[in-house]
């Protein structure tokens, strides 16, 4: 079952990046799609989506993106990782 809360969260992140052009932004683009793939048809495995996240949040941080930033996609990671935690529960 498509899961399009959980690609609306993703593609607000892609939304984000998008508007602030940071360095490396295909290789950010790319972690998010991966993501998108992963959780869009409700069969995310957590542990799959941890690993992508942790990954999405390292290159945040290669690419200095502004702390407050990095916070809203934190948030919005951690929403995404709850979210796919119940539907597998």
């Amino acid at each position: 079952m498509y899961d399009a809360n959980a690609v609306a969260v993703v593609e607000s992140i892609g939304r984000t990046v998008q508007r602030l052009h940071p360095g490396r932004q295909g290789e950010i683009i790319a972690i998010l799609n991966a993501i998108e793939s992963h959780i869009e048809e409700g069969q995310g495995d957590p542990r799959v989506l941890h690993h992508l996240t942790d990954a999405l949040v390292a290159m945040t941080a290669i690419v200095r993106l502004d702390a407050r930033v990095v916070t809203l996609i934190t948030r919005k990671l951690d929403k995404l990782r709850d979210r796919t935690g119940r539907t597998r529960g």
